[in-house]
């Protein structure tokens, strides 16, 4: 828990993340609030209005922009390199440092979530049984955060400490992810994995395997960059 306080301390004097997290919350109620005052609109597809903007642009961006500015402090702020003559194994607090966000942005996520099921409440609807029912979908949903999560590592990593690259990457595939470019291409763009799923398409077997299938391939790819790259963020 030690590693997961010196992540957060990070943030302390940033206020940047804080205003981005206001921003999407308060994007996240109007769009919620709209579905709810439009009659038109049924319970059920109170998910897709409420967390649209938020699985279609914004979280993909998020995660790799603040994953990007967490490596960025630790450059700028010389903080591996503290902790390294401060004796702290480097290899664990990267590890660390990974778990906090492969938690943390399910977590986040499912706390916006959680602000759609009180509008639906509102509906007259039962949320503790519309949340039994999404338990499927739910789980896909971390499965595609946890991919872009990887994914921002991996680039991070691959990029040789670029931080800029992982988001211009993330913008470039969400942006991707909006065009309709057929019921299979977007397996090809994880970046568009979190809409798809939460927007409620019809998803098949061969959707649901090739899903895992990509987040067991980006776990692969943490495990193998954490053991060649141990000492690379602190070198020179």
């Amino acid at each position: 828990m030690k590693f997961w306080r010196f992540e957060l301390y990070k943030y302390r004097r940033n206020m940047g993340l804080a205003i981005i997290l206001f921003l999407t919350t308060i994007i996240v109620l109007f769009q919620s609030y709209t579905g709810y005052i439009t009659k038109e609109i049924p319970s059920k597809a109170l998910y897709a209005t409420g967390l649209d903007l938020l699985s279609m642009l914004i979280f993909p961006v998020l995660i790799p922009m603040v994953i990007s500015l967490s490596h960025y402090i630790d450059k700028e702020n010389f903080g591996l390199q503290n902790l390294f003559l401060k004796g702290i194994d480097i290899k664990q607090f990267k590890l660390f440092r990974w778990l906090f966000y492969v938690v943390g942005f399910p977590i986040l996520f499912l706390i916006y979530f959680g602000i759609v099921l009180v509008f639906i409440g509102l509906r007259g609807e039962n949320i503790f049984l519309t949340f039994y029912n999404l338990i499927p979908y739910l789980l896909l949903v971390v499965l595609s955060i946890m991919t872009l999560v990887n994914i921002s590592f991996c680039i991070y990593d691959l990029a040789k400490q670029n931080s800029l690259l992982p988001i211009l990457i993330g913008l470039g595939g969400a942006i991707l992810g909006t065009f309709p470019f057929g019921d299979h291409i977007w397996l090809m763009n994880p970046y568009s994995y979190l809409n798809y799923v939460f927007s409620f398409r019809r998803l098949h077997t061969y959707h649901i395997v090739i899903l895992i299938v990509v987040t067991i391939v980006t776990f692969g790819g943490i495990m193998i960059l954490n053991t060649s790259r141990t000492e690379c963020e602190y070198e020179g």
